[in-house]
């Protein structure tokens, strides 16, 4: 995987959303148990 300084700005915030979102979804996931 390429260090973070050698990716564009778009990848690393996709990268930092996706870990987010992951965190977000493992935590509800639950509470609502789907």
């Amino acid at each position: 995987q390429a260090e973070t300084s050698q990716q564009s700005a778009r990848a690393q915030r996709d990268q930092e959303l996706g870990e987010h979102i992951q965190r977000v979804w493992d935590e509800h996931f639950h509470v609502y148990g789907v």
